[in-house]
């Protein structure tokens, strides 16, 4: 019987689970607060129909709700299309999370996205309906 969960994918493959899990511990230190960081992994999982995995969530700790808000409206216009994340998007987020915290929340997002569209596709060849 195929592997149901994405996790369980890429657990096949320790040596790449373990190197994932230790990207996602770097951008979780890289000082952009960990629950701005759970709550775009979990909104980019939503809206590709994917599950998040380990680290959802959906609360923004210590940044303001604008920040979290500015964060969650970034994620959504990258997995739309990232063509159309403009300078005023990162411009906005870069005055409330940093340059730091901005280039976590970019790659973050790519990451996410990735493992989404990879969870997705997984789920359709074991449950094509």
């Amino acid at each position: 019987m195929p592997p149901a969960a994405f996790d369980e994918v890429l657990a096949l493959c320790p040596d790449l689970a373990e190197r994932v899990g230790s990207v996602w511990d770097e951008l979780a230190a890289s000082g952009l607060d960990t629950g701005v960081l759970a709550a775009c992994r979990q909104r980019v999982a939503e809206v590709l129909g994917a599950d998040a995995g380990s680290g959802g969530g959906t609360g923004g700790g210590s940044v303001p709700d604008e920040g979290l808000r500015a964060c969650l409206a970034l994620a959504d216009r990258f997995v739309a299309d990232p063509h159309t994340v403009t300078d005023a998007d990162t411009d906005t987020v870069r005055d409330l999370v940093g340059d730091r915290g901005l280039v976590a929340l970019m790659i973050a997002l790519a990451l996410a996205d990735g493992f989404s569209r990879a969870h997705r596709a997984w789920r359709s060849l074991i449950d094509p309906t």
